[in-house]
């Protein structure tokens, strides 16, 4: 640097036109820690979802991928990790059709804790109406209507865990609405028999996937198997119909080819991937696609895909049918490497 120079840069300093603290600020502004709208804690308004159809999924195929199987994307190699996606620049998930940030923002008051994701629409008093009922499953029950006009699906305790199920079903419910789920509203409810009704064209689908009419003594058939409380009363759970149109489970891999907003493979969203962790927290062992729905719902006047979990009976130890196995939850039903070990060590 010659004589010239430095007099130059001198007389800018002297000037006041060129100081460390300027430039220090005009690299700061030049490269922002945040721009105006990140980070991200909303998702972009939907694009509509306006093919949208009901699917279906077998619950035979969902058991054997998921059990014998790796579905969706992969990491190559053992020690290498896919990163998550469906986050925003700070690593967290935003609110969307899948996911809403609650107990993780802010503190939830406990009565808001107690309510989850609704307390004021238990089924009101009067006669309940049977519209539909099922006896295949582990978990037979009812779909009823109340003298209010809603609909909800009632389900029953096994006899010989009375309280069991019902009472999973509703606390573990309120703990993934805290933890920024989608759920259905679910009841603890007593009942007489009296209390229930056949409607008119009212269907009951058996084990075998085939109809019929549903008949006085269906009910009693079902009630029969259900424990009853020292005063006589039938204990069950109603869980109130999420509002939309049914559109089938969401699949833990993948995406919806219908859905236009579904652009991340489900095994990779952050949501997602903590379920796992939060399902074995709540001893959730049946957190299949299954116990999932997808509704077509609307957001201020865009039809948009809204995912949920849904059927919580078997969680906190309890099998839905029975109290679950020290074993469950702690134990893949099958795995590749274990059973190889077990099969050469007998062999042996």
């Amino acid at each position: 640097m010659n004589a010239l120079s430095i007099a130059t840069i001198a007389a800018v300093i002297a000037a006041g036109m060129l100081t460390p603290g300027a430039f220090a600020e005009t690299n700061l502004k030049a490269k922002p820690k945040f721009y105006a709208d990140d980070p991200v804690w909303t998702s972009p308004r939907p694009a509509p979802a306006n093919h949208a159809v009901p699917r279906k999924l077998s619950d035979y195929y969902d058991f054997f991928n998921n059990t014998f199987f790796s579905s969706g994307e992969r990491a190559p190699h053992k020690g290498v990790f896919l990163p998550s996606e469906a986050i925003n620049t700070v690593d967290e998930v935003a609110d969307s059709a899948w996911y809403t940030n609650r107990h993780a923002t802010r503190t939830m008051g406990l009565d808001e804790l107690k309510a989850g994701p609704g307390d004021s629409h238990a089924p009101a008093p009067g006669p309940w109406t049977v519209v539909a009922a099922k006896n295949e499953g582990v978990t037979p029950g009812f779909r009823i209507r109340d003298t209010a006009g809603r609909q909800y699906l009632l389900k029953f305790d096994p006899l010989t865990n009375p309280e069991m199920a019902s009472a999973a079903d509703v606390i573990v419910s309120k703990f993934f609405y805290a933890l920024g789920y989608n759920v259905p509203e679910n009841y603890v409810v007593y009942l007489d028999r009296a209390q229930i009704a056949v409607g008119q064209d009212a269907q009951l689908k058996d084990a075998q996937g085939h109809k019929r009419m549903i008949r006085p003594e269906d009910v009693d058939q079902m009630l029969a198997m259900t424990p009853r409380t020292a005063n006589g009363k039938y204990r069950g759970m109603a869980s109130l119909l999420i509002k939309g149109k049914p559109l089938g489970p969401f699949k833990y891999d993948g995406t919806r080819a219908d859905d236009p907003n579904d652009l991340v493979a489900h095994e990779n969203r952050r949501d997602l991937r903590a379920l796992r962790t939060f399902s074995a927290w709540l001893g959730h062992d049946d957190s299949k696609a299954l116990n999932t729905l997808d509704v077509l719902g609307d957001d201020r006047g865009t039809p948009v895909i809204q995912h949920y979990l849904i059927d919580f009976g078997a969680a906190l130890g309890s099998a839905s049918f029975m109290a679950n196995s020290p074993r469950d939850g702690n134990v893949y039903l099958f795995d590749w490497k274990t059973s190889a070990s077990q099969f050469f060590r007998v062999a042996e």
